[in-house]
């Protein structure tokens, strides 16, 4: 490969995720297996328009992703939608026992005491999540929305599909796999890189985003995960939207087969 082919391929690696890990492995000999840092946080805040309102989406065709915790720790739902542009946009909403907080002002996470004056946390009764709450703000969303699909994780959400789905509703347990999860991610990572997707700023997301580390195989699939099981820094947020965002590209996959077949 001569100067200008490997130029060009570098400049295509900036933009493209599948090439960028392609190109690090074979051509700069850096072994990717190993978890680094996900996303760019310059990149994530370019994103981000502080005038978004979630009214102003109010109709649109959305999906909802889940990722609930074990009884004491932060759940999260994501509402995920589009702009007039067609820009995949997100809206989040985090859960948090109230009697937890005060106890967890005094351990590494003080900021979860403000974030809860500042009402970034839906403080629940009592020192356990109360699932019945998150499921409550769901069905918010479903009212406002043109929901198309609620989903969460295996861990948490098999029991509030059961309730939604005696509702009448249509709900999805996704498992975090590779398989599930590669996709989304690499299309959340490639629009983040190319300003191709709207967040409302929301601080408890970013730090949440910023947690997230990633295995980034030669075969150019990727799995955002916590830096370790036990690590206090805390993804489900992030977790929540890529559910919503791989249940939103599964549903666009069947539109266009369903065009094809029709035509």
């Amino acid at each position: 490969m001569d100067r200008d082919e490997f130029r060009q391929y570098a400049n295509t690696a900036k933009v493209s995720p599948q090439s960028e890990g392609e190109f690090k492995t074979k051509k700069l000999n850096i072994w990717l297996n190993a978890a680094s840092r996900w996303l760019n946080m310059h990149q994530w805040d370019a994103c981000a328009d502080s005038r978004l309102k979630m009214e102003d989406f109010y109709g649109r065709p959305a999906w909802i992703g889940n990722d609930l915790s074990s009884n004491r720790d932060v759940s999260a739902s994501v509402l995920l939608t589009h702009t007039d542009e067609g820009y995949p946009v997100w809206f989040p909403r985090f859960w948090l026992p109230k009697e937890n907080v005060d106890e967890l002002a005094h351990s590494t996470h003080a900021h979860y005491a403000a974030w809860a004056k500042q009402g970034l946390f839906t403080l629940t009764p009592g020192n356990f999540i109360d699932y019945d709450r998150i499921l409550e703000g769901n069905e918010e969303w479903i009212e406002l929305f043109n929901v198309q699909e609620i989903a969460g994780d295996q861990f948490g959400f098999p029991q509030m599909s059961v309730k939604l789905e005696e509702k009448g509703y249509t709900a999805t347990v996704v498992s975090k796999t590779a398989k599930n999860i590669a996709q989304p991610a690499l299309d959340l990572e490639g629009r983040i890189k190319s300003r191709l997707c709207r967040q409302d700023g929301n601080p408890v997301m970013k730090w949440m985003a910023s947690n997230a580390v990633v295995d980034r195989r030669v075969d150019g699939s990727i799995l955002p995960k916590k830096e370790n099981k036990d690590s206090p820094d805390k993804i489900d947020g992030l977790d929540a939207l890529l559910v919503a965002w791989g249940r939103m590209m599964v549903n666009e996959d069947k539109q266009v087969t369903q065009g094809f077949v029709e035509v």
